[in-house]
């Protein structure tokens, strides 16, 4: 049900958008119908008329882009749930998403990058959009080329060190799957240029919690696999930054678009509040446990070079 409210407001944004585009076209007609002396004969030199034509044209293009197919759309809402239940994971983040934030854009793929990395066979879709050439064969058909595939592989091997490290201190294993996609989201939303210790605090903080207000303990806990967990993290930082900077440059008229459309929605903070945040989490949290899994400790995730 959730999704399909965010859905709701997806088709509402894209609708007011030509709505309102619509209008400023007949506001435009009604202005110089008292004097139309003043419209030239050939209607494209007139400056206004075409201004205000063109945005209603995009506004539908970009209306039809996110809505069909429906596998595009149920992405774009998925994304768009997603990054609305992280700003839990980062104040920062959260302040962006009110204020619109300058930084916010540099912030958004980012997000965009590890949101698709969490699920890779269930996210292409969208992605397809913004990097073909890393997503498509020769042939038209979706194939991760070798860069995506080491960029895949290094984001997996980041996930198994961090769980290895939580494996120590969960007693829950929502909780601790939770923990970790919070601490990634926390850690790309402050970006390479964070102090190099951030990622180590990260950590430290979450499997450092009390056990009166959480499902972690501090005790026992091994140095050794925090300090290789926080180097793999930030590692992992610094290389997603330039998948970031191609995401949007390779089809900036693409990336634009659906920035626009991202903003929009995420700044309907009252209707996507009101879905609930906990229902949020649920659907989004990308680190899924294993379907009949026995033991608390036990995680496992969409992983696409497992056998499992």
């Amino acid at each position: 049900p959730s999704l399909l409210c965010v859905e709701r407001i997806v088709r509402q944004v894209l609708a007011r958008g030509v709505a309102e585009a619509f209008q400023e076209v007949r506001t435009y007609i009604h202005e110089v119908s008292s004097s139309i002396d003043a419209v030239h004969p050939h209607l494209c030199n007139n400056e206004g008329l075409v201004s205000q034509m063109s945005k209603w044209t995009d506004s539908w293009e970009l209306a039809l882009r996110f809505m069909a197919p429906a596998t595009l759309l149920q992405s774009a809402c998925e994304l768009i749930a997603t990054i609305h239940s992280s700003r839990h994971a980062a104040q920062s983040l959260s302040s962006m998403l009110e204020e619109c934030d300058a930084e916010l854009f540099v912030v958004l793929p980012r997000l965009v990058w590890l949101w698709y990395l969490a699920k890779p066979d269930r996210n292409i879709e969208l992605m397809l959009r913004f990097v073909p050439h890393h997503l498509q064969n020769s042939d038209g058909l979706p194939e991760r080329d070798g860069e995506l595939e080491k960029l895949l592989k290094n984001f997996l091997s980041l996930l198994e060190v961090v769980q290895k490290l939580f494996r120590r201190f969960s007693r829950d294993a929502d909780a601790a799957r939770l923990a970790i996609w919070r601490i990634l989201v926390a850690r790309v939303v402050d970006g390479p240029g964070a102090p190099p210790d951030t990622s180590a605090r990260l950590l430290q903080e979450a499997t450092g919690q009390s056990t009166s207000t959480s499902s972690f303990s501090c005790s026992g806990s091994s140095k050794v696999e925090l300090a290789s967990a926080a180097a793999s993290l930030e590692s992992f930082v610094h290389e997603l930054e330039r998948w970031s900077m191609e995401l949007q440059r390779h089809n900036a008229e693409d990336w634009c678009q659906c920035c626009a459309v991202l903003v929009r929605c995420l700044g309907r903070e009252k209707d996507l509040s009101s879905l609930g945040g906990n229902s949020l989490d649920a659907i989004n949290c990308p680190i899924d446990a294993a379907p009949g899994s026995a033991g608390a400790a036990s995680f496992w995730w969409l992983n696409p070079f497992s056998s499992r």
